[in-house]
Formats: structure tokens, sequence, C-alpha cells
């Protein structure tokens, strides 16, 4: 069986995706799988996977890629965030509704001409209906949508204008009905489109975001972490209006910890500058092998989902597998990491307040052995990485 990835972000593009792509698309070559990868090429950024076992596939899109480089990209030219957002939303008005349609339609060319020769054709569905423009272009059996993100979310670059928001949604409507199966990353967001769109229920499958089987192994022989004062750490990103840490620092504030982000500089990253002072620690962003090994010197790890029910933050999945206390924000009912943290007693669940936050944190650190009991719970194994490629195989080869 030929399956093809197609894929916006892969590396060395660092998000979410990118991630899951490496990670799957390795382990799913060495079970046997014949499989290619088609995605970004960045002449601005070369990277050469010496460990793959798969052909890689780059199609170069200029404006995609200036965009990249200029506005999304660590390292921006650009550094005034108000006018980065302004320009963004100036192109948006001339590309479409989507910065990254000139990717679509040239990898959509692509797709016309090479479609024939795989059985399985999967599109990672990232914030952009790029993403989706080339699924129109291929036989519907062979389509299979990996949705770790809706693509028009109000936290890309905002909500489109009108009438792009309107015409997307109609195009992901339709996207959603052609697809042979649809892959969601959490259990509440397949709850929740299912429930928006019953069409999809028979044909929907979760596969979550993982985390390597080695960090797993090599946090059970690494003796836990006991720093003086202790050390708090949120890796990822804060977002308007959806994940918020405003409760969170207020919290902390009030607490003798240090507290390390690990994430894009931002207006939060300045409030957090304000509030704590040299108990601060901005890091910036990282790659995921950097980020893992500061997950690991930490003492607690903090999670925040979102307000909104249609995306499962992944950092959730690695925090599992670096064996710590985890401190879980909850902002809607479908967030799985309430089942996840009851389910493996690794942390407290709490609502986003200042006063619950606060609480949670002093019984994390006044006992944080009660939450390592789990520690050598052998079912976390079910969301490494490996687990995942194999359930991953079992979908693309049944009918």
């Amino acid at each position: 069986m030929r399956i093809l990835v197609v894929s916006l972000s892969y590396p060395p593009l660092n998000n979410p995706q990118s991630i899951r792509w490496r990670a799957l698309s390795k382990l799913l070559a060495k079970q046997g799988i014949d499989l290619e990868v088609l995605s970004l090429k960045l002449p601005f950024a070369d990277f050469i996977d010496v460990n793959s076992n798969f052909n890689i596939r780059r199609i170069y899109s200029p404006i995609t890629c200036f965009l990249l480089k200029k506005f999304l990209l660590s390292g921006d030219r650009i550094k005034n965030s108000y006018l980065r957002v302004w320009l963004l939303k100036l192109y948006e008005i001339f590309s479409f509704g989507d910065a990254f349609i000139d990717w679509g339609i040239r990898t959509s060319y692509e797709l016309a001409k090479i479609s024939n020769d795989y059985h399985r054709i999967i599109f990672s569905c990232e914030p952009h209906i790029a993403t989706l423009l080339p699924t129109f272009f291929v036989n519907n059996k062979k389509v299979i949508l990996d949705l770790a993100d809706p693509p028009i979310p109000n936290y890309f670059l905002g909500t489109p204008i009108f009438p792009f928001k309107q015409i997307y949604e109609i195009v992901f409507y339709l996207a959603l009905k052609r697809a042979q199966k649809v892959i969601f990353t959490g259990y509440g967001v397949k709850e929740f489109y299912e429930g928006k769109y019953p069409f999809l229920k028979g044909k929907s499958f979760v596969i979550t975001q993982g985390f390597p089987k080695e960090l797993y192994y090599y946090s059970l022989s690494k003796p836990q972490t006991s720093n003086n004062p202790p050390v708090l750490s949120f890796v990822g990103n804060f977002i308007d209006n959806i994940r918020e840490p405003t409760e969170l620092i207020n919290a902390v504030s009030k607490l003798n910890i240090k507290f390390v982000y690990v994430g894009k500089i931002d207006r939060w990253s300045n409030f957090l500058k304000r509030k704590l002072g040299s108990r601060f620690i901005f890091l910036g962003r990282k790659s995921n092998e950097e980020a893992l090994k500061i997950q690991l010197n930490s003492d607690v790890l903090i999670y925040i989902g979102n307000k909104v029910p249609y995306q499962q933050s992944g950092k959730l999945y690695e925090y599992l597998g670096s064996n710590k206390p985890i401190l879980a924000i909850i902002q809607n009912k479908k967030d799985d990491a309430i089942r996840l943290i009851e389910r493996f007693k690794c942390g407290i669940v709490c609502k986003n307040s200042e006063e619950e936050i606060f609480i949670s944190v002093k019984k994390i650190l006044l006992n944080k052995h009660r939450f390592l009991n789990s520690r050598k719970d052998y079912l976390k194994l079910n969301y490494c990485w490996d687990t995942l490629a194999r359930k991953y195989k079992y979908i693309l080869e049944s009918p």
C-alpha cells in the first residue's frame, strides 16, 4: 500500500503538526508502509533528515516562504507585533482570506498529476484552508483528513474577514463530506464535530498527539527533580481569548516559585516579567527535543486547556510522557485532560480561576510524590508515537 502524506508543516518547521508527522511518518515506514511526504520547500532553512526511511517531496512556494520568514518564524525581521498583524491582514485580503493559499494552489496542481500513484492520501489539516484545497483534486475514496486544528480558527490571523469565513466554512464542510476517513486528535474534538456533522459518525477516528517512547523510559530512570524554589514550566503558546494565562500569572505571583516559559515573545511574557521579576525565566522558542529536556527538569508542568471545544492541545501528551505532576487548568468540559489526569492520577484538574490555581499548585508542591504513584503505569505507552503509529496503520489498511 502506497501512502502520501500532504503536510504544509514538516521539519525544519517546529510546530505540533510538524512534530506529529516527523514521528508518525518514520514509524509507519518502519512498519512496512510504502510512504512519501509532500511538504513545503524552505530554501532559507535547509533540513536533511538522515534517519528518514522514506522519500520527502518538496514544493517551493515563494509567497508562503516569504510570509513564514518575515512574519511567523522565530527571528522575525518585523518585530512590531501590531505592524505584523496588519500587514498579514492586508495580504489576507489579496489572497482570498488565506495567507498560504499560494502553497495550496501549487500543491493542488502537483497532486492532480501524481495522485493516481497512491492508495491513500493523508491531508494534515492545519489552521489554513490551503491544506484543504488540494483534497478536491484527488479521488475522494483516497482522502483521509488528519484534523489537528480546524482550518479557520480565530487564533491564526484573527477571524477571517467577510465573506472569506463563510466561504471557507462551506469548503470545510465539503471536504469533510468527501473524505473517506477523518482523524481527530482528541476525543472531545471528535464528539464536538460528530455533533455538528452527524455524517462523520462511522468514518471518524481518534489518533491523539503523542510522545517519544524514549522520553517515557528515560523519565523513569531519572531521579525526580526537587528544585529550590520549585520550578513550574509552561511549554507552548498563550492565545488571546482562548488560552489566556491571566489567572495563572496572578496565582503564581503569590508563591515562592520560579516560572519557566518556553514559547514566543508576546504581551504575556512581558506581563509575567512585570509580575514575577527575577522569578520568571523566559527561554523563547525551542526545538521539540530541547523542550522535552526542560520538562524533565521541572517540578510541575502547567497545562492550560482551550476555551473552544474544537481543538485539543497536544502538549498534554508530551507532559504525560515526562512523568511529572501536571496542573491542568480546564476551560471546557470536553477537554481530554480531565479524563487522562483522572485515569493516571498524575496531577490536579482545576478551573481557570486565581484561587483554584493557587490552592492546586500548593497541593501539588506539598506532596509531589502523591502524583507520581503511577509513574510505572505502562498504560501511558498507549500514547507514545510507536503505539499511535500502529493504530494509524490499522486505520489505513482497513476498508
